[in-house]
């Protein structure tokens, strides 16, 4: 007991923003639902986060193959997202290139780019499929947007299966107390 009594003097001295900062950076967020969070409310969050930490090491200290597993797929995340940032900045060189060599050809990239959607516009009833008359760099950040919501899916599905992991354990331990 000693130890949970250290841990909470500890969490009491800490600031509100240090108390924050320990949910986030154990990848909880921290939903007000239109309230403000006042210094016990981050205390209290702070609390279960730490505790949350704590169960999820024990169930994974049991449970090796479980690490192992939830260890494989952080690290096919980690990868994945390197190669989405791989190829943003390939494409970032890419464009920046297009529009040095579209520069230095004397290209006005207004009028193209009101002459692409105008075209778009014309040709648009001439296919099966709409032409959507987006400009590059809005299709380019709408793909960015999309590559991350990705990582950003497979995040939320580790963070559900730990739940899963948690919850009866969690159970379990209130029905011990």
């Amino acid at each position: 007991m000693s130890n949970g009594i250290e841990v909470d003097d500890y969490l009491n001295s800490l600031s509100t923003e240090a108390l924050q900062k320990i949910c986030l950076d154990r990848g909880f967020g921290l939903e007000n639902e239109g309230k403000d969070f006042d210094r016990d409310d981050y205390l209290e969050a702070a609390r279960r986060c730490v505790n949350l930490e704590n169960e999820m090491n024990a169930i994974l200290a049991e449970n090796p193959e479980l690490a192992a597993e939830l260890e494989a797929e952080i690290e096919r995340m980690k990868r994945a997202k390197d190669q989405l940032e791989i190829e943003r900045e390939q494409i970032l060189a890419e464009k920046t290139l297009l529009e040095q060599q579209l520069k230095e050809a004397g290209v006005d990239m207004e009028a193209a780019k009101t002459e692409a959607t105008t075209f778009g516009q014309k040709t648009a009833g001439l296919s099966t499929s709409s032409v959507d008359p987006q400009s590059f760099e809005e299709v380019f950040k709408e793909s960015i947007i999309l590559l991350y919501d990705r990582v950003k899916q497979d995040l939320i599905f580790i963070r559900k299966l730990l739940r899963l992991i948690l919850e009866p354990l969690q159970d379990g331990i209130k029905l011990v107390w």
